[in-house]
């Protein structure tokens, strides 16, 4: 069930990621936004991509938005908030190229927010046959 569960959340975090990646990109090329406006934006795009996924396939627990959204919302708005304090810290601080700081910086979130929504946000049931 954990491998199962590690390899779908690499998928969802894989089209995330890769969707976050290409608009940071896109907007900081095209001169739309400076990378750390662009990051912010294509954060919050990749959060649905994150819920419904993860919700649908990594854990399978469709239950109520009421239920799992606030504390995915939690969880989410921690990952932003250690992404932007990683992504400065490595790019502005180590002055590493802004690209590979996206990746190091979203690797690291994506490690730690597998757990969290493992563990609290989808977590089975108590009784439930799902438990794992």
């Amino acid at each position: 069930m954990l491998a199962r569960q590690l390899f779908r959340f690499a998928v969802v975090g894989v089209v995330g990621t890769g969707t976050y990646f290409a608009i940071v990109v896109a907007l900081v090329e095209t001169g739309i936004a400076k990378p750390m406006v662009a990051t912010c934006l294509a954060y919050s795009v990749s959060f649905f991509i994150s819920y419904f996924g993860h919700q649908m396939w990594t854990f399978e627990r469709p239950r109520s938005l009421l239920g799992q959204g606030p504390k995915f919302l939690a969880t989410v708005l921690f990952g932003f908030g250690l992404n932007e304090a990683l992504f400065y810290l490595i790019h502005f601080k180590a002055q590493l190229d802004y690209r590979v700081s996206v990746i190091i910086a979203a690797g690291i979130v994506a490690a730690i927010t597998f757990f969290l929504n493992k563990f609290w946000v989808f977590r089975a049931e108590r009784g439930s046959a799902a438990l794992d």
